[in-house]
Parts: C-alpha cells; structure tokens; sequence
C-alpha cells in the first residue's frame, strides 16, 4: 500500500517506527549497531 493511501495517523505511525531506531540507538548507553564508535 502507498503512504499516500494511508491515514495521517498511518502516516505519522510509518515515520515514528522509521525514526524510532535511530533515536534509540541515539539514546543507549552503547550503540549496539556501532559498539560504541559512533559517538566523538
């Protein structure tokens, strides 16, 4: 199904979970995906 076919609510949903991984890798102590090099 196309985002355009999708309620906003959908919509916003799509994008949170899209975002979602990347805010918590953020946000853990230790990035698992980048075991801890991806911080300065």
């Amino acid at each position: 199904m196309a985002v355009s076919q999708l309620l906003p609510g959908q919509r916003i949903a799509i994008s949170f979970v899209t975002w979602q991984p990347n805010a918590l890798s953020s946000a853990a102590p230790v990035p698992v995906s980048c075991h801890g090099g991806c911080h300065d």
